[in-house]
């Protein structure tokens, strides 16, 4: 009704796909009313998303590195801090290629092989809080003063300082977190103010990333087009071959006079050693470039060259050089990766690219021997915290903003666990290659082998298989976190501390209770008390109140008519004691009564008289919130123990340095070699209705797909064992590998597979399930006319996005020499 009023309203579709939005966030309840977080959200100031994000970074005890990430990525239009050269001309001068240069020089040593936007920004921004006089909105006057942009180092320490003051008004007071706020706003305001030094691992930042960001669908997959033959690539590499080159040491420039060329290197501090005619015009170069020492990027001179147009968004740029002013355009790396949004519910793909200014933007990938036939080729997985339609070059695309690459050491079984954790891909069942492991295949325990996502085949490397203990921790970290989304606001919602002359001091945890209890009037509140015993401070409301966590059942009930400051507490349905709210100040006064109850060795006192109830997390006059308990204690010391929990287990299993990811799953320790069983389709099933009102985040049922596991392996015995020993398959480097017609695959058929009950191990001998062809477009877009459903050869395929000809464009006498690839 209050859209309806606007001079512009939004249409009802817009409004209803926002409300589903909120819905998925947590920030709504199935009534359409605000729970406990939804509420929090409001009080950030961020976008609902990012709001989100930062909370969810308290509940797992990074409440300061969230604030510093969320900043980041409300920058706009990118995640940068730093100066970038720009003129209405296209021309780099010198002063500009000196701003340029450092500027590539700076994100290269912040990024620290993250290949994260948010993390690079994060780095320089912990390096700065550890200066001597440093406040906020000061220009640092460490390395990065001079290229830092005034405008947005402010707004985003700015920005940084709001969302730590809202969140400390939020948080319960004398915690470790807020104290990690206080010291972090206090230490930007006066530089004199001692802080703890943020220490958190880039791992367990980009993990924070991925449960944070999953839900917004900006995730994508990227994958090099050399893995693939009869594209650019074998041409590249046989004329590095021929002039004795290194290929890491070579870039593809196009149509381009090579005296320019020349001019251009020694223009970005390298030389050329050698030129030589590609396909299509190209000119291939060699340069003196020493190597890096990271095998997934170029030379520093080589990443310089290729971002030399990125200020002018990749168009035609006037160089500066020794030798007059020369027009170029961007070199490519044929290994650099093309990248493909994976769109929510399990839709398909869309082709994207990443800012100039990411590492990303020249992260290659080099083939190596066996990469191409490998069961499991190598890709990568980012999420980014948004995305936007950019033209460039002709062409209009989505460029994503704030990526960050997830964990690719082990085949992408890390990225692909934390992004199922976090409700992706939002789809209720997923069909997978599963078999069973350990000595008895009747067991139920298995492993996945390969899943089919976003209408992609994705197989898991040998070693790196997600087990049914992994997705038993990612179901944990689900249930969690439902629980806290579902938490409704209540004024008495939170821990209360309760007082009596000459008594101990009790505590209790107030819940709002999401559905009416038995013999409650309609317009009833229904609150539920547990009690926690004594302890002294939030550390010991935490570690006491984890067996209400784990299912332990609410002692009494607090009841009262909706607007009301009367309530009565009931146990049994039967009415114990009368209470009534203080009208000035946070407090419940009882009215004296003693409740005993009978534990079987005596009775016991359960509820004394004259309790005065005050709120645990009471803020004092003159603090952050003034009187009464702030909105987050309503989540109780439950909710965000048991969901941090969840996540720290799941993280302990899929940190690169652990030596074995299946320690303390709960599954089968690794089979012999003799013990690898076959595999077989299977359905994962996440029905909806599990989810509690999230469908993104309703739990897998591991029963189901256990026992479909279970009765495919008492038909297995030794011989099918053995018949695996073979080693792992392997596929010919021919033509038939670069096949994608594996992207029209028989959903209908693949899917009846899966349900088959009856499937037999020669079944499974005859199944072949080919990994997709992530690089290559199912829907390429011809450069030069634009075209859609052209058809292209399989090198033009495996071209960057820039430089992709249909077949009519390459076949005109000019070979299309008027578009962008010219």
């Amino acid at each position: 009704q209050v859209l309806d009023l606007l001079p512009s309203p939004p249409a009802l579709s817009r409004v209803g796909y926002a409300v589903a939005e909120l819905h998925e966030l947590g920030a709504l309840t199935p009534e359409d009313t605000p729970t406990v977080l939804g509420s929090a959200f409001l009080k950030v100031p961020l976008d609902v998303p990012l709001a989100r994000f930062v909370i969810l970074g308290w509940c797992l005890g990074s409440p300061a590195e969230a604030a510093i990430l969320a900043g980041a990525l409300s920058l706009a239009p990118s995640c940068d801090v730093l100066r970038t050269p720009f003129n209405g001309q296209n021309r780099l001068g010198g002063k500009e290629q000196e701003v340029l240069k450092k500027s590539v020089e700076l994100r290269r040593r912040f990024d620290r092989e993250t290949f994260s936007e948010p993390i690079t920004v994060y780095n320089m921004f912990v390096q700065v809080l550890e200066e001597e006089g440093y406040m906020l909105g000061w220009v640092p006057k460490c390395s990065i003063r001079d290229s830092i942009h005034q405008r947005l180092w402010c707004q985003f320490t700015e920005k940084v300082c709001q969302v730590s003051d809202a969140l400390l008004r939020l948080v319960p007071p004398n915690s470790p977190e807020a104290e990690d706020l206080d010291a972090l706003v206090k230490r930007m305001r006066r530089s004199s103010a001692p802080y703890r030094k943020l220490q958190a691992s880039p791992e367990w930042l980009a993990a924070l990333l991925a449960w944070g960001l999953a839900p917004l669908g900006f995730v994508a997959v990227g994958q090099t087009p050399a893995l693939y033959p009869g594209g650019q690539m074998e041409a590249f590499a046989d004329v590095v071959n021929k002039h004795g080159g290194d290929v890491a040491n070579a870039l593809s420039w196009p149509k381009t006079p090579r005296a320019d060329i020349s001019k251009v290197v020694h223009t970005c501090d390298s030389v050329v050693l050698w030129q030589g005619a590609g396909t299509d015009g190209d000119i291939i170069v060699g340069t003196s470039s020493s190597k890096s020492t990271s095998s997934q990027r170029l030379p520093d001179s080589a990443e310089l060259m290729c971002r030399l147009c990125g200020p002018f968004n990749g168009k035609d740029t006037f160089v500066s050089t020794y030798d007059g002013e020369v027009a170029i355009r961007p070199p490519r790396h044929p290994c650099m990766l093309n990248w493909y949004i994976l769109q929510r519910r399990g839709g398909g793909s869309q082709e994207v690219s990443v800012s100039w200014k990411s590492q990303l933007d020249t992260m290659v990938h080099i083939p190596r021997d066996g990469d191409r036939g490998a069961r499991c080729r190598p890709k990568h997985i980012l999420v980014a915290g948004g995305g936007a339609w950019k033209y460039g070059n002709g062409r209009r695309t989505v460029t994503l903003r704030g990526s960050t690459l997830l964990p690719t050491g082990d085949g992408g079984r890390s990225a692909l666990l934390w992004l199922l954790a976090g409700g992706m891909p939002g789809v209720e069942q997923l069909c997978v290659l599963a078999a069973p492991i350990g000595p008895d295949p009747c067991s139920g325990d298995f492993e996945i082998r390969a899943l089919r996502l976003w209408r992609y085949t994705l197989h898991l490397r040998d070693g790196g298989f997600i087990t049914k203990g992994d997705l038993r921790a990612a179901n944990d970290f689900r249930t969690a976190l439902v629980r806290m989304q579902r938490r409704r606001p209540h004024r008495l919602a939170g821990v209360w501390r309760a007082h009596a002359d000459g008594q101990a001091e009790e505590r209790y945890l107030v819940e709002y209770r999401e559905s009416p209890a038995s013999g409650a009037e309609e317009d009833e509140e229904v609150l539920s008390v547990t009690r926690l015993g004594a302890g002294d401070g939030a550390a010991g409301a935490r570690e006491d109140a984890h067996g209400a966590a784990s299912g332990r059942k609410a002692d009494f009930e607090l009841r009262g008519r909706r607007g009301s400051r009367d309530w009565g507490l009931f146990q049994n349905g039967e009415r114990l004691e009368n209470a009534q709210e203080r009208s000035t100040g946070a407090g419940l006064l009882f009215s004296g009564r003693w409740v005993w109850q009978d534990t079987g060795s005596g009775d016991e006192c359960i509820f004394q008289a004259g309790r005065l109830w005050t709120p645990q997390d009471q803020r004092q006059s003159g603090g952050y919130g003034g009187d009464g308990a702030p909105l987050l204690s309503q989540l109780g010391p439950t909710g965000p123990l048991e969901f941090r929990r969840a996540a720290q287990a799941l993280f302990e299993m899929t940190r690169s340095d652990a030596h074995d990811h299946r320690q303390g799953s709960g599954d089968a320790c690794r089979a012999p070699r003799r013990h690898r069983w076959p595999a077989r389709l299977a359905p994962l099933v996440a029905p909806e209705d599990g989810g509690e009102g999230c469908p993104l985040l309703a739990p897998f049922d591991l029963d189901s797909t256990s026992e479909t596991i279970r009765r495919f392996g008492e038909q297995l015995g030794e011989r099918d064992a053995e018949h695996m020993q073979a080693g792992e398959i392997e596929y010919d480097v021919d033509d038939a590998s670069f096949d994608i017609s594996q992207e029209n695959l028989n959903e209908d058929f693949m899917w009846r597979l899966a349900q088959e009950r009856d499937f037999s191990p020669q079944d499974a001998r005859n199944l072949y399930l080919c990994e997709s062809a992530i690089a290559l477009p199912r829907e390429p877009v011809c450069c030069v006319c634009e075209g859609e459903g052209k058809t292209f050869s399989k090198r033009q395929l495996t071209n960057h996005p820039d430089w992709r000809k249909c077949t009519d464009c390459v076949n005109k006498p000019d070979g299309g020499g008027g578009g962008a690839a010219a």
